[in-house]
């Protein structure tokens, strides 16, 4: 409570206040091994949740506790209740994130249905921006969240590992919240660099997609272009972030713009968990043609041999499948 509270305000500075319907002044944290078992028919684990039915009076919803609170687990050593967790793990990893992780969705909420009168955030965007507020705890003089949270690698690795076949946009698993969070966080740096004329820094960013009731990738177009931004724009910034996951940490290019700053994609990560990021996964056909797939908003990286593009005549000829498609792409030679 002393490591979070210390941190509170500066989360508020960012995201804004969260609601107050029981007129308290406070919100609450309730810590019970039934998160626990939440995750353990999968074998997987939830941390915690945020859930808006709490914010409604219980004549609405019955189950409604009438009051501004999220959940998370207990250390559960021995797996009595889940997926063994120690004490120590669960102080150092997951108890800063996931309570700096569920005050977002609790503001966010309160942001975009009570105060601007909309609906709540898309998963994917709502997800992103709550493991982006994980990165709080490297906040440094300047306001400016320097490093990575330490449960955030292991999900970007799922996301870089799946790459090809992740739609970054349109669910919240594993892979998809690896993908989602390092988007805005990359957005995020570029805003705090200077290179997104409509921002001023980082925090701006954030207050623009948290303050407000636009929604999915129309809050992200609007927050990075103004009322002018559209779905071509939003297209246009993803396929430049695809282009920064290939080129990162690479030495390819000195080009900010083309980086993703604050995690180090292709090395040994110091999350206590050993994880290993390799950068995005590339397929390397041997021989064309060459088909496969791609769904939604995902970014897929193919890699072609001079030998292998000789062997078809020294050109190459791309074709997309039919119907509505958009789909762009880089070439890296």
């Amino acid at each position: 409570a002393e490591q979070y509270n210390a941190i509170l305000a500066d989360e508020r500075s960012f995201l804004g206040n969260e609601s107050d319907v029981n007129g308290d002044g406070k919100f609450a944290v309730l810590f019970t091994q039934v998160v626990n078992g939440l995750g353990g028919s999968s074998g997987g684990m939830v941390t915690g949740f945020f859930y808006a039915i709490d914010l409604f009076s219980d004549n609405t919803y019955e189950v409604s506790n009438e009051m501004e609170v999220f959940y998370s687990f207990v250390p559960d050593p021995s797996g009595s209740y889940g997926s063994a967790i120690s004490n120590s793990f669960a102080f150092t990893n997951i108890y800063p994130g996931v309570l700096a992780h569920e005050f977002q969705h609790m503001v966010n909420f309160n942001q975009h249905y009570f105060i601007n009168d909309s609906s709540s955030e898309r998963g994917w965007l709502n997800e992103g921006m709550s493991h982006l507020m994980e990165d709080i705890y490297s906040l440094n003089a300047d306001g400016y969240m320097e490093e990575t949270g330490l449960e955030n690698p292991a999900r970007v690795a799922s996301f870089l590992k799946n790459i090809a076949s992740t739609c970054v946009t349109c669910g919240t698993n594993l892979s998809q919240r690896g993908g989602s969070y390092l988007f805005i966080r990359y957005l995020y740096e570029q805003a705090e660099l200077g290179n997104i004329s409509n921002l001023s820094d980082g925090a701006a960013l954030i207050e623009s997609l948290v303050q407000t009731g636009l929604r999915g990738d129309e809050n992200v177009s609007q927050a990075l272009y103004g009322l002018s931004g559209t779905e071509d724009d939003f297209h246009d910034i993803f396929g430049i972030y695809g282009l920064a996951l290939y080129l990162s940490d690479t030495g390819l290019t000195t080009d900010n713009r083309l980086q993703i700053l604050g995690i180090n994609l292709r090395a040994v990560q110091e999350d206590n968990r050993g994880t290993v990021l390799n950068g995005p996964a590339i397929q390397q056909p041997s021989s064309l043609p060459f088909v496969d797939n791609m769904s939604g908003n995902s970014i897929n990286f193919i890699q072609l041999s001079a030998e292998t593009i000789n062997e078809v005549g020294g050109s190459l000829e791309f074709s997309v499948g039919t119907g509505d498609v958009e789909l762009g792409g880089y070439l890296v030679h």
